[in-house]
């Protein structure tokens, strides 16, 4: 149920490499501020991005012009249908940036990507598994509190949040 209500915008900022084989767009605009001021010639540096969604076509390629500024475009009119975002992102979609609803249809329907035929070791930023006690205090109390609304709210955790449940039968096993 959560796939059919999904979509997650992955930016992928690296840049001055591969992506930069064309020239970034002519857009001018300029930022003000109480203390300085800068005047922008184009939109800079290209960056790649990807779309996963039920409401994108599998291997599509959209060549719209899209930037940042296109994901804010698509909250706006999600969460406050008729209302801009911010006026800075307005003059961004006056100037040719999209929204990102442009690259979206809702009339595809796809299924949820098939899950990993093995499981998946989830590692913290630092690299050591999530499958160890905590450490801190603050880690201790992330703990109890996903194992509180685990057992408080069972039901509606399994149906919002099943991976939960994973992470909870892979720390068992490995800390008994």
């Amino acid at each position: 149920e959560i796939w059919e209500s999904s979509v997650m915008v992955l930016y992928y900022d690296e840049h001055g490499g591969f992506y930069d084989h064309v020239p970034p767009p002519p857009i001018p605009y300029k930022i003000r501020g109480k203390k300085n001021s800068f005047d922008f010639e184009s939109l800079g540096p290209r960056i790649p991005g990807i779309l996963i969604s039920p409401f994108t076509e599998a291997g599509s390629v959209i060549h719209d012009l899209y930037d940042h500024t296109s994901v804010l475009q698509l909250l706006a009119e999600i969460f406050t249908p008729g209302k801009n975002y911010s006026p800075n992102v307005e003059l961004r979609r006056k100037a040719g940036i999209k929204s990102l609803s442009g690259a979206l249809n809702t009339d595809l329907q796809s299924a949820p990507p098939p899950l990993p035929p093995f499981q998946i070791n989830v590692q913290t930023a630092l690299g050591k598994p999530v499958d160890i006690a905590p450490a801190t205090d603050m880690q201790l109390s992330f703990e109890n509190a996903a194992l509180k609304l685990m057992k408080t709210n069972h039901d509606a955790m399994v149906k919002k949040f099943p991976e939960v449940f994973q992470w909870r039968d892979t720390i068992d096993k490995k800390r008994r």
